[in-house]
């Protein structure tokens, strides 16, 4: 039997435990052809997670010969090597990088969450008010770590929506575009990102042409009717094979930060047509009919998701970054080796 049709319902049964929308986790690369090679929000978690272990154990054991990760190839974490060396099973730590994970991609499925912008960096208009909510988490973080009966477990699941949000802005925004080299340091700190964002009446994207080769024509009309896709779409992700862009050098506002729009979301930030924004893309978003046409999201490695796929490995090691250094930043401010241990199941 093909494994896909082994896989997929066991993947179903999974997203519908959370709702009706496209969940950014590496397990659909295992049904999900076109998906395959991209970096989910899950993956880049695991791989942040994994160097903040080994960095707190290193601090604790002094022991240099443990397995450091290598964080940008996404390797599995070491806790074998780390378990042979020490005598432990790590179980703890292992159950709380897979809570972290997990509540990561959390805010695309979660209903209260999956269609509003602040929550994705989407929407250029609201990038200040998504820094402002994660400001506010993570003040309200650092209390919950003062708490000395604090839950962990609930813990967890607020870093890891934030973290989301975290990493969306590199896929989302124009950062990448930008050229920028390193991440902004700014987010969930300051309240002023940093850079000017592009206002109401500035035009941030233009046209792309739907210049598709004859193979990826072809490459969308099979992926729209495979069989894969066609139980997605009954459970309401619907993909267009005619909204698939790949947009080159679309963007008009580099020297200011932009977003997309995304049509899920029009209810909160609608895209009006008259200014030019930029959209979202990709198979699943209907904006990208909208002037201007096309988008820009790099949050997977395909153009049928993706109008600025080539971007996706440069957005995704760039947001393992930041997330590394939100989580070493959280270590410092709560001052407690201790309670920081527990947090990433270091510590029983």
């Amino acid at each position: 039997m093909d494994r896909t049709l082994v896989l997929l319902p066991l993947l179903i049964l999974s997203l519908v435990g959370y709702c009706n929308g496209f969940a950014t986790t590496e397990y659909l690369a295992t049904v999900a052809y076109p998906l395959k090679g991209t970096r989910f929000h899950d993956t880049m978690t695991k791989t942040a997670i994994c160097k903040i272990q080994y960095d707190w154990l290193v601090r604790h054991t002094k022991l240099k010969t443990l397995k450091k990760p290598k964080t940008l190839l996404y390797e599995s974490c070491g806790y074998m090597q780390w378990g042979v060396t020490l005598g432990k099973t790590f179980l703890v730590a292992r159950i709380a990088m897979e809570e972290l994970a997990k509540a990561s991609f959390a805010p695309d499925v979660d209903p209260e969450t999956k269609n509003d912008p602040i929550h994705h960096f989407d929407s250029d208009l609201l990038l200040n008010k998504a820094n402002d909510r994660l400001i506010t988490v993570r003040n309200n973080i650092l209390k919950v770590f003062e708490d000395p009966n604090a839950d962990y477990v609930d813990l967890r699941k607020t870093v890891g929506y934030s973290l989301h949000t975290l990493q969306d802005f590199y896929s989302h925004t124009n950062w990448i575009e930008m050229k920028k080299k390193k991440p902004n340091w700014n987010i969930a700190r300051k309240a002023d990102l940093g850079v000017p964002i592009a206002p109401l009446d500035m035009a941030t994207c233009s046209d792309c042409k739907q210049d598709l080769t004859p193979e990826q024509k072809k490459d969308a009309d099979d992926w729209a009717n495979s069989i894969t896709n066609q139980v997605f779409e009954a459970l309401s992700m619907d993909f267009n094979a005619s909204n698939v862009f790949i947009c080159k050098d679309n963007i008009l506002a580099n020297g200011h930060l932009t977003s997309g729009y995304f049509s899920t979301e029009a209810k909160v930030a609608p895209k009006i047509s008259a200014y030019k924004k930029c959209s979202h893309g990709g198979g699943f978003d209907a904006s990208v009919q909208i002037t201007a046409r096309g988008g820009i999201n790099k949050d997977t490695n395909t153009f049928l998701y993706s109008p600025h796929y080539y971007l996706h490995n440069a957005a995704s090691d760039m947001a393992v970054r930041a997330t590394i250094d939100y989580l070493e930043g959280l270590r410092r401010a709560i001052k407690d080796e201790q309670k920081f241990g527990r947090f990433i199941g270091m510590i029983s």
